[in-house]
Formats: structure tokens, sequence, C-alpha cells
């Protein structure tokens, strides 16, 4: 059986409940088995992983605050594991400047 569907106008032509999924934020708890395995990259100097994975994630326009400053913080520790470039003055200064960042890195 082959249904036709035509739309014209405002709206939509789904009949019935919708599932809608929006992502209002990322947190950090959420991100706890992809920041594993970007520290299990670093540790194995994978770094080309690791920061590719880092990237993709800051793409993401939902980032909590927390979830930014953790980012930047991996990315400084894959820099000076790879030893090849000095890490950023301005992301340091960043993390820096965050007096209230949590010092238990189990809190995600």
């Amino acid at each position: 059986m082959m249904v036709n569907q035509e739309h014209s106008g405002p709206g939509d032509n789904v009949a019935g409940n919708k599932y809608e999924n929006i992502i209002r934020s990322v947190q950090a708890r959420d991100l706890s088995s992809v920041i594993d395995n970007i520290m299990r990259d670093v540790c194995y100097r994978e770094l080309e992983k690791a920061t590719e994975k880092l990237e993709v994630l800051k793409g993401i326009s939902a980032l909590d605050r927390d979830v930014h400053l953790l980012l930047t913080a991996l990315s400084i520790k894959a820099e000076l594991v790879r030893g090849s470039e000095a890490p950023s003055k301005n992301d340091l200064l960043t993390l820096l400047k965050f007096n209230d960042l949590p010092s238990n890195t189990d809190y995600f």
C-alpha cells in the first residue's frame, strides 16, 4: 500500500501525537562516557583522535559553560601531552578566571 501526502500552507501534515526532542542544554554529566573516551585517547597518545572528538563537541551550540571549560581543559591537556606546541594563553586565562569550577572530576 502506497500513501501519498501533499501539504500546502502553514503547519504540518502529521496527524495525531508528535514527538519532538529539543535539546536545551548539554551538561558535563551528559558527556561522561565521551569524556572518558577522550581521556583514554590522550592517555594512549592517540592525540589526533582526541582532538577530532573535542572539535566535534565544541561545535555543539547548546553546551553549558562548565562543558565549554571542561573541553578547554581537555584541549590544553592534549596540547601538553603532544608537547609540540604551547597551550593557548587565552585558554589558560579563561580557565583561571573561574573560581567556581568543580574540584571533583566525578561530578559528571
